[in-house]
């Protein structure tokens, strides 16, 4: 729930699933900024200094979860027992940089962990429902290796986080609908002439490309996973 519709369309545009249906979840998000008349007063950090792995370990055995990002003043806060959070910004318009091509990427984090299942910031490649991870900081070639096997027939289920449960195998699921690549990317793979490739580039230099534009093979339900791979840039033509 929000009163800023302009967010409410950065969720819609970046999730790959709709909400509602069979995938309804019992998870409650609120979404709310200064701009909120019934939020006279808005949280404020106490110290000047935040340390993000000491308040995770410090949470680590209690119900709660608690993200800032002190730089833009935007909080995100989780009860899981009651599966309910509240995200805080600034303005309307103050989230993170990354946030458009990983909506409420914390949120899933804390909502998926009560059922055993991980967020992991790796891309993947499959052919007939089996594949592999691709693993790396980032600018490690993770996307463009995806998006190069996209156009060579291969499938996925995300070039940069996705949800991965480990039953029987391991699996993983789609969580994002879009792909970020750089200009020279795209031109790599002959895409430099796409409709997204003359939309605005983000915080990375990179555009950010709804895999449904691409009209390459759709991403599928879930892959599973054999192998993980760890790419490396090399500057060869091939």
């Amino acid at each position: 729930r929000g009163h800023n519709p302009d967010f409410i369309n950065v969720i819609r545009n970046g999730l790959a699933w709709e909400p509602g249906g069979d995938t309804a979840s019992p998870c409650r998000i609120l979404l709310t900024d200064r701009t909120n008349p019934l939020l006279p007063i808005a949280p404020e950090l106490l110290s000047p200094y935040f340390r993000e792995r000491h308040v995770e370990r410090s949470l680590a055995g209690t119900r709660y979860r608690m993200h800032l990002f002190p730089d833009i003043g935007f909080w995100q806060f989780h009860d899981l027992e009651e599966d309910r959070a509240i995200q805080f910004s600034q303005t309307p318009a103050g989230f993170p940089a990354w946030e458009p091509g990983s909506p409420l990427r914390n949120f899933l984090s804390w909502h998926f962990s009560r059922s055993g299942r991980r967020l992991i910031h790796a891309g993947t490649l499959g052919e007939s429902g089996v594949g592999i991870l691709l693993a790396g900081s980032g600018g490690s070639g993770k996307s463009g290796t995806v998006l190069s096997g996209l156009c060579g027939g291969l499938e996925s289920v995300g070039d940069d986080y996705v949800l991965a449960s480990s039953d029987d195998v391991i699996r993983a699921y789609p969580l994002f609908s879009a792909i970020k690549q750089d200009p020279a990317g795209l031109k790599r793979v002959g895409l430099e002439e796409a409709p997204a490739a003359s939309g605005p580039l983000n915080w990375q230099g990179k555009h950010l490309i709804p895999l449904a534009e691409l009209h390459k093979p759709q991403m599928r339900k879930s892959i599973e996973i054999r192998a993980m791979c760890l790419p490396k840039i090399t500057g060869g033509d091939r």
